[in-house]
């Protein structure tokens, strides 16, 4: 065994079992694929995971973020927001408006 792949060993096993599973439940539940499987990643794909989990948070926040604004877009001419005002805003949207 390398000298660097026991450094990475000693990270990996020095965190708790509870931070170890949490990575395991993120990794299954990401849209990423080919993620090392459990139960070893190292620091370098532990901070790729993270990255990757804020960058689906951000994209999360931001479509969220539209949803409101569309919303109250609608609410604010008088119309009901349901999945057809949705639908209808989205075409009018693709047509150009």
């Amino acid at each position: 065994m390398t000298e660097d792949r026991r450094e990475k060993d000693v990270w990996w096993w020095s965190q708790t079992a509870e931070l170890r599973d949490d990575l395991d439940n993120f990794a299954r539940e990401s849209v990423l694929e080919g993620l090392a499987g459990y139960p070893y990643w190292d620091i370098e794909l532990c901070a790729e995971l993270v990255a990757w989990s804020r960058l689906e948070s951000e994209i999360a926040g931001a479509h969220s973020e539209w949803l409101e604004r569309l919303k109250h877009r609608a609410e604010s001419r008088g119309r009901e927001w349901t999945r057809a005002e949705f639908l209808r805003m989205c075409r009018i949207a693709e047509a150009g408006e």
